[in-house]
């Protein structure tokens, strides 16, 4: 991403964030959750109790940022990657974004995740780990329909429109 790099480095959270010594980057975690075999390739590991994702985004105000973690269950990754560090040992407490923009002004946004929405993530993705554990354990693993199905318009494609 244009000058990234550069933005984080005088941005003084986010080069707080990933400029620990004893951090490490791309570290890839192997472990076992659950009863199921499990990996996590996190961005940052802090030498503390701190995972740093970083995500581009095309909104990282708080409205904006916030909605792309619901829409894109980052709630979920975050308690899964926190449950498989502690797995192995690592004293996670937090988990934060780096958000930077992909366009013009490319600004960037530093935040930690709730307790709170860590907490929904985790109920989330453990009913998950469980359908694909059990698709593991039958090699049967479900996708969609191989019969032909009628499809329409969406609903609110539809609303009001009369023939």
């Amino acid at each position: 991403l244009f000058g990234s790099a550069d933005r984080i480095s005088v941005h003084p959270v986010a080069s707080q964030m990933l400029g620990s010594a004893t951090g490490q980057a791309e570290v890839t975690l192997v472990a076992e959750l659950f009863g199921c075999p499990v990996k996590a390739r996190l961005d940052w590991l802090t030498g503390g109790n701190t995972i740093v994702d970083v995500k581009t985004t095309l909104d990282a105000s708080p409205e904006g940022f916030a909605k792309a973690i619901a829409d894109r269950s980052y709630h979920r990754q975050a308690a899964f990657y926190i449950d498989i560090a502690r797995a192995l040992g690592h004293p996670i407490e937090h988990f934060c974004f780096l958000a930077l923009e992909k366009s013009p002004p490319f600004e960037i946004a530093c935040y930690q995740l709730s307790p709170e929405a860590i907490e929904i993530g985790r109920a989330e993705y453990i009913p998950l780990l469980d359908i694909y554990s059990a698709c593991r354990s039958t090699n049967h693993w479900p996708g969609y329909s191989r019969n032909l199905q009628v499809i329409s318009l969406p609903p609110w494609k539809m609303k009001g429109k009369t023939l």
